[in-house]
């Protein structure tokens, strides 16, 4: 919803310039062959629908199995060792605040930043994704081969330090 007033106003300067530009060829000229076609409501209406449907499209690196920011996400099983993960974050957090796997699972994560710039690190199993921008994403894989409790973070500045840590349990 955030990205339909810009295009709202894209769309409504850009049948702006085109009915001026169609009205001055008409003026300049009488040769139509070369005038631009007005914009009309329908052709308009028919161009904000299209930027709603791309608005309403999920991200090229969509989470099947989204949790709220406050619950524990379990799996989503490849097969009975491998545990895939979506983890996306904010400015200071992740959405996963708890990941549990058990001792001798692979492990993927695949995070995207919704953002600002961040990644995903777990020092214990010296795993780090790449630092991604906005909307783009990284993914690692590791074997949790120890039990216990382990924090997970965004490596970048001060992030882990305002809150951008989550837990890793390994049972």
């Amino acid at each position: 919803m955030k990205f339909l007033t810009p295009i709202i106003v894209f769309v409504l300067v850009l049948a702006g310039y085109l009915f001026f530009t169609n009205n001055n060829n008409d003026s300049a000229s009488n040769d139509t062959s070369l005038d631009t076609p007005a914009l009309d409501s329908e052709d308009a209406d028919v161009m904000i629908e299209s930027a709603e449907e791309e608005q309403a499209q999920p991200p090229r690196f969509q989470p099947q199995n989204v949790s709220d920011s406050s619950e524990t996400q379990d799996t989503q099983a490849t097969s009975s060792d491998e545990q895939l993960f979506y983890v996306s974050g904010v400015n200071y957090e992740f959405d996963l605040k708890e990941i549990r796997v058990k001792e001798g699972d692979t492990v993927t994560i695949n995070f995207i930043s919704e953002e600002g710039f961040h990644d995903w690190t777990l020092d214990e199993f010296d795993v780090q994704t790449d630092a991604v921008d906005e909307r783009e994403e990284a993914s690692v894989t590791f074997v949790a081969d120890q039990k216990g409790t382990f924090e997970y973070y965004c490596s970048i500045g001060n992030h882990r330090e305002r809150g951008m840590v989550g837990t890793l349990i390994v049972e």
